[in-house]
């Protein structure tokens, strides 16, 4: 509605903070991969205070900041790499990222998007009409499961600790949004400042599992065989000339993919489903486009990756609502 009012790019005041809102894809393209102006990684003002005074352990965290300060003081983080360091790790952790290597897990995700649709239907029948159901609450769980299996190759075990991990930071994140996450606010608020000490807690437990995955992978002989997220982070912090592994930049590098991987994946999803209620035409149209193609396909659990992986591609207008949810939500395509 903003950008139809005011354009593509526009500002307006936040209290006493200037905002400006782009959202023409050739520009937000250029500001993403171009450094110039916006220097990748510089630390200054505000956020050069926050990096002083987490070093001095002192709970003073602006959430915004996570991707380039973590809550364990750290710098090195994957969002704000510059120079040599960022096209090594680019270069290697991308091939993780390649339709070929996800498609892989799509019976996975099969798996995972049955228990969701049943999950959703048990919580809107338990709910009943006319009852609020918090489809972000509902969502995160499984795209949790999503991301574990596909960026990091996680057993079952490894993955209902990372769940209940990552259910905690989305917690205390939403609760420190809605008590304010600004300096002042963390200063002068006794249970924010708890709020964010147990988000920093929250965040060394993936840490920790996070360690204890990358060793349990290098000693047993396996890393470098599932061509995953977590082995290109990996290879991507080893020393070329010494085979050493950086194992904090590692780490840095693993809960930033980890939350990151999560927060955008279970964000895009609720926003699709939302706006997929608000028009249920649209909703109609999809659901039988993939009841069509699904049942033409004989697609089930059993069904193998390339099965499911053809008869994705014969869902056209499940690709235009995503899309079209993408520009909508984030001016983008």
């Amino acid at each position: 509605e903003l950008t139809q009012r005011y354009g593509t790019v526009f500002h307006y005041w936040l209290a006493s903070k200037p905002v400006i809102v782009i959202s023409d894809p050739p520009l937000v393209k250029d500001f993403i991969t171009e450094t110039g102006g916006f220097k990748r990684g510089s630390l200054e003002g505000n956020d050069a205070s926050l990096l002083h005074a987490l070093r001095l352990n002192k709970t003073v965290i602006s959430m915004a900041n996570i991707g380039k300060v973590n809550f364990c003081g750290t710098e090195s983080i994957l969002t704000s790499e510059t120079g040599p360091k960022w096209k090594k790790k680019r270069k290697l952790m991308g091939p993780a990222f390649t339709l070929n290597r996800l498609s892989t897990y799509l019976p996975r995700f099969y798996n995972i998007a049955e228990r969701l649709v049943a999950e959703v239907e048990k919580q809107l029948t338990s709910n009943g009409t006319g009852q609020v159901v918090n489809m972000s609450d509902v969502v995160a769980p499984f795209t949790i499961d999503a991301i574990s299996l596909a960026g990091f190759n996680a057993s079952p075990d490894e993955i209902r600790v990372l769940r209940g991990m990552g259910a905690g930071v989305r917690d205390i994140m939403t609760e420190a949004r809605t008590n304010g996450n600004d300096r002042i606010s963390v200063m002068r608020n006794a249970k924010l400042r708890e709020t964010l000490h147990r988000a920093e807690m929250r965040v060394q437990e993936i840490r920790d599992t996070g360690r204890e995955m990358i060793l349990k992978r290098t000693g047993n002989g396996t890393y470098g065989s599932f061509h995953d997220v977590l082995d290109y982070i990996v290879a991507a912090n080893t020393a070329e000339e010494t085979g050493t592994i950086e194992m904090e930049e590692t780490l840095d590098d693993f809960v930033t993919m980890y939350v990151a991987g999560n927060a955008t994946t279970h964000t895009a999803l609720g926003f699709v489903l939302c706006e997929l209620v608000r028009n249920p035409d649209v909703m109609e149209t999809l659901v039988a486009e993939v009841d069509n193609v699904w049942s033409e396909a004989c697609i089930s659990s059993s069904s193998s990756a390339s099965e499911i992986g053809e008869a994705l591609k014969n869902m056209p207008y499940l690709d235009l609502v995503i899309k079209e949810t993408m520009e909508a939500v984030y001016g983008l395509l």
